[in-house]
């Protein structure tokens, strides 16, 4: 019951795999990130394409607020039909 819960990621899926598709996941990661999850800090998000395999693989780093170590989590985009 939450219409703005989320981000646009799985649209940019569907576009052509260029730098503005990139650059748009980014952003509506870095977003998604301050809106929705205040206990982390963020610190870089990278995106690799691999359009041969329709996906993409996303690396966001981030760090909990209160901890000194930094943490990364990766992730494999796809479509699917």
């Amino acid at each position: 019951f939450r219409p703005n819960f989320g981000s646009t990621v799985t649209e940019s899926l569907f576009d052509n795999f260029d730098s503005l598709t990139v650059s748009n996941v980014k952003e509506a990661i870095k977003i998604a990130v301050s809106d929705h999850e205040p206990r982390v800090q963020l610190l870089d998000v990278r995106v690799n394409v691999t359009p041969d395999q329709n996906s993409m693989r996303v690396t966001i780093y981030f760090r909990v607020v209160n901890q000194a170590e930094p943490d990364e989590l990766s992730l494999v985009l796809e479509r699917v039909r």
